[in-house]
């Protein structure tokens, strides 16, 4: 091989190797500050309730948590996770699980939970 031929080989190898071993933190690297608070996704998420003209009992309750949502062949993104609940007899019964995307407030996903069954009550 000549000199040139040798340092193009050696260049184009460092590159791959480098290419692949650099994507494998990328996969869960995200930005956790958020243009939106908790309070604002709650309000967001419980505007897509409203949209959706799905009832809420009058003593439901929200719960919301930071998450983040990781799709195949996409970038982890960060999320609050808004779930509506309410507690009947004592006991907490999920409503509605509602995903506020931290950075354009956008509803990722939404479950009516009301009529699901625990694995546990099978």
């Amino acid at each position: 091989m000549k000199k040139c031929e040798l340092l193009v080989f050696i260049l184009i190898a460092v590159s791959l190797f480098c290419s692949c071993t650099s994507t494998t933190g990328q996969r869960f690297n995200f930005d956790t500050r958020s243009r939106i608070d908790p309070r604002g996704a709650q309000s967001l998420a419980k505007q897509e309730i409203d949209r959706r003209e799905l009832p809420l009992p009058g003593n439901w309750k929200a719960q919301v948590r930071d998450s983040f949502v990781d799709y195949e062949f996409q970038p982890a993104r960060a999320i609050f996770a808004v779930t509506f609940y309410a507690v009947i007899n004592g006991k907490r019964k999920d409503l509605y699980e509602v995903n506020i995307d931290k950075q354009s407030g956008k509803v990722e996903d939404f479950l009516d939970v009301r009529r699901a069954v625990r694995i546990q009550d099978h």
